[in-house]
């Protein structure tokens, strides 16, 4: 069972401090952005040399577009591609230099409105018409290098849930073995989806997993009180937390993961404003020791002849489960 550390900061010197941690503690799994200044101050302090001789593998890169740019009608389309071209051409050489196979792409789009009608639940066809359009030279690219590009969904991006990726794939049909999903459970959980629910709809087994807990505000005015408080959208208010101290059941999800023939990576997304070394280091081992009593289930089940894996939760009783667990919060709708 494979496990690392997604970092994810935009500050050199923790995205470093975290890089060396988790070789210390002996992860074989990584992913990393790609951003100019810290390829800037990896070069210059030999750490992308590091990982690729420490590690197993660096299992993904994480590089950004601005889909509002790529959308922009007022820009000609042959420019629109060399913009997009020229973002994920700095991923994937990055992904070349390090051994990764995959390539995580971010469409932040803070201006929902341009995807979704306001009625009826239809998608802006057009829209992704003219992201399709755009992006296929880059998936193009990338099967050449035999690379594979990751969507996660999120707030506050192009593909926000399961029907848009779902809808997002269909026009990307030409690219089934080059496109992937990086599956976040606390994202999904922000805006109040059920991480095995995703994962029934797009019918699809992640390559990737980013592990991190998340506290939903008991109030709409209880981020007033307390550090770290985020707005992702109408819904109530939420702060990153260390693993097993915020409000998801990660127990119950890594259960249903593994269930459904996930092997890993699970990758470890440590808020690390609070040091790199203490943080990373505790909710690693924490992830090692969920794991650990999955398998050991899983064996006790074996045991009393109920085959080898714990039977994963019934949709019905998730299902349940999620829609009490988001009570009382406002459910994010992007249509």
């Amino acid at each position: 069972m494979r496990t690392g550390v997604c970092i994810s900061t935009q500050d050199g010197e923790l995205a470093c401090r975290a890089l060396q941690t988790a070789i210390g503690l002996g992860c074989d799994s990584i992913e990393l952005p790609v951003d100019r200044r810290l390829l800037d101050r990896w070069s210059a302090t030999r750490v992308n040399r590091d990982v690729v001789s420490a590690v197993a593998s660096v299992e993904c890169v994480s590089a950004c577009m601005d889909a509002a740019m790529i959308l922009d009608v007022t820009v000609p389309y042959d420019e629109r591609v060399r913009y997009a071209s020229a973002q994920a051409e700095e991923g994937f050489q990055f992904a070349r230099e390090t051994g990764s196979p995959n390539v995580r792409l971010s469409f932040p789009c803070p201006d929902l409105s341009m995807w979704y009608e306001a009625a009826g639940c239809r998608i802006r066809e057009q829209q992704w018409d003219m992201l399709a359009a755009v992006i296929s030279p880059v998936l193009r690219r990338a099967k050449a290098l035999g690379l594979r590009i990751l969507f996660e969904p999120q707030a506050r991006e192009m593909c926000p849930d399961a029907q848009s990726i779902r809808y997002l794939f269909r026009k990307l049909g030409d690219f089934p073995d080059v496109r992937g999903i990086c599956h976040d459970p606390a994202n999904l959980w922000i805006l109040g989806y059920d991480s095995g629910e995703f994962l029934d709809e797009v019918q699809s087994v992640p390559a990737v997993v980013h592990v991190k807990d998340v506290q939903v505000a008991p109030s709409a005015s209880a981020h007033a009180e307390g550090e770290g408080w985020r707005h992702y959208g109408p819904q109530r208010p939420v702060r990153y937390r260390e693993l097993g101290r915020g409000d998801m059941d990660w127990p119950s999800i890594l259960r249903d993961l593994i269930a459904r023939g996930f092997e890993g990576p699970f990758l470890v997304e440590p808020q690390l404003s609070h040091g790199p070394e203490q943080t990373l280091e505790r909710e690693w081992r924490w992830l090692q020791q969920q794991l650990a009593s999955v398998h050991a289930r899983a064996r006790d089940s074996a045991g009393r002849g109920r085959g080898g894996t714990a039977p994963p939760e019934s949709r019905c009783r998730r299902a349940d489960r999620a829609r009490s667990q988001v009570a009382g919060r406002r459910r994010f709708v992007t249509w």
